[in-house]
């Protein structure tokens, strides 16, 4: 039995209808506290998850669910909170057949009534709209060469050249800069094949290159954006008057 097919068991999932949504949320290492409005309710038919492991303290609270899950090892052979939180970030295989939807937004993001409402809509622009995915555009870079530089300011050096590499073999294929760059603090997905395909190709490239997951996402949209897959940001007709964007988001520091 593999071993997500243990978790669902253990946690009493079972195949639903397309109609059912997985809001959740991941926090690894303790990196995060539990500061999102745990009370927060979406009007779908949803359940609500948080896969972390078991260094993190359970949220205790009727609505939330944690699941342990275990530490991935990088290409240092070293233990890696940041590539095991991007397997249970990026890819949908494991959900896909209990969930027609998910939200995810990452866990110090400060929910509160106004944004949930803009959730809530951006959520309904998606199904709507029949859209596969909708995220938020990035508030500061705009490609996936300026994200790989922000990030060298900060990571280790061992990163450096793998991120190097990977900026260098998507200038010689010669990447779209131009493509949507998102903000992956809060990804709206419709779980089917081209979906999953994405998400799955977004996972290897964090395997092969950097986890820095905001950077490879270009090369995932556009490996399969003239293959039906649907993406937008955060927009709506009617009455006009409000857009979901970045600024709307109260970040909260890191708990470490």
């Amino acid at each position: 039995m593999q071993y997500w097919e243990k978790l669902f068991n253990k946690y009493n999932y079972h195949p639903v209808n397309n109609n059912r949504w997985l809001i959740y949320t991941i926090n690894i290492g303790h990196y995060d506290n539990y500061d999102f409005d745990h009370n927060f309710k979406f009007p779908f038919d949803c359940d609500y998850v948080i896969y972390k492991d078991k260094s993190t303290p359970v949220l205790k609270h009727p609505n939330w669910k944690c699941i342990d899950v275990p530490i991935e090892t990088n290409f240092l052979g070293n233990k890696d909170n940041t590539l095991t939180s991007r397997k249970y970030k990026i890819p949908i295989d494991h959900i896909m057949d209990d969930y027609g939807y998910s939200l995810y937004f990452d866990c110090n993001i400060g929910l509160d009534s106004t944004i949930d409402s803009m959730v809530v809509r951006s959520c309904n622009f998606l199904k709507d709209n029949n859209l596969n995915m909708v995220a938020l555009q990035h508030p500061k870079r705009r490609n996936y060469e300026e994200e790989a530089v922000a990030c060298m300011k900060w990571l280790h050096k061992n990163y450096h050249e793998r991120l190097k590499l990977q900026v260098k073999h998507y200038n010689e294929i010669g990447l779209n800069k131009a493509a949507p760059f998102i903000y992956g603090g809060l990804l709206i997905r419709r779980h089917n094949s081209i979906t999953n395909k994405v998400c799955s190709t977004w996972y290897k490239q964090l395997e092969k290159f950097s986890v820095r997951d905001q950077v490879s996402w270009q090369y995932s949209y556009n490996r399969y954006t003239d293959r039906g897959f649907k993406f937008s940001f955060p927009k709506w007709s009617g009455d006009g008057k409000q857009s979901f964007e970045h600024k709307h988001i109260k970040i909260k520091q890191h708990k470490r």
